[in-house]
Formats: C-alpha cells, structure tokens, sequence
C-alpha cells in the first residue's frame, strides 16, 4: 500500500462498493487509492481531485524508489499499467517515469488560484499576485 496523510475523510463509491478514508495518516490499499484518486467531492471538486493525484503519483514515485519496496516494483509496475489508459508503450511510459522522477518535477505544485464556476462552467482561476510570488521565489 501506500501510506500518505488524508486532509480530511472521503467516503465514496467505487464499482458499485462503498469506500470509506479517514482524515490522518493511512496506508491505503488498492481500492482505497482508487478512491483517493478519484474522489471529486468537496468544494474544491476537480482541482482537489487533481491535488490528491499529484499527492498520490509523488508518494508512489518516493515509496517505489525505496530499498525495501525494489523486490515489489515489477509486479507493482504491471499493476499500475493494466490501470492506465495512455498512448505511451510500457518503454516510453518507463522512461518518462525515470526522467520524471530524476528531473524533481514531482515537486511540481498546481498554479495558486481558487475555482470557480462561471456560465455554469467549473473554471480555476489564477492569483497572479500568488503565483508571481511562486514564480520569484521558485527562481532565486
């Protein structure tokens, strides 16, 4: 599993299955991480779903990259292919993995802003002032 620190419980239905996630620390299991990834409830909807994932793929990145978890990583790698519906081969989706995680975009954070619906459509909207400031502070 992968262990990462829950913001707050997410209950949600995944194949017809109820999942439950309590807020704190947790270990989650395959269908718990499904949820994970996929829960677009709360106010911030998509945008905290989108957060979640980044969240998830960094820990997965960090945990599967761990001398203990070595032994697991093929079989933990064909799980998460059969999962992922990409126009990448496995060589190229491998090696976008490896230049990923050695290029420390994983510390990659979504643009500062807050959402918004606008004509009945789900918008996030930049905070230039916020985002000047990760910019800044990003390049010195």
């Amino acid at each position: 599993g992968i262990t990462l620190e829950v913001d707050k419980p997410i209950r949600v239905g995944i194949d017809g299955r109820r999942v439950y996630i309590p807020a704190g620390t947790q270990t989650l299991d395959g269908q718990q991480a499904l949820a994970y990834v996929r829960y677009r409830g709360g106010p911030t909807a998509d945008i905290g779903r989108i957060g979640r994932q980044q969240k998830f793929l960094r820990e997965l990145a960090r945990e599967s990259t761990s001398l203990t978890k070595l032994p697991r990583l093929p079989a933990t790698a064909r799980a998460t292919w059969r999962n992922i519906d990409t126009n990448m081969n496995p060589l190229e989706a491998a090696r976008f993995a490896v230049r990923t995680r050695l290029s420390g975009v994983g510390d990659a954070e979504l643009y500062p802003g807050t959402p918004q619906y606008i004509g009945g459509i789900a918008y996030w909207v930049p905070d230039k002032e916020a985002g000047d400031q990760v910019v800044s502070e990003t390049i010195e």
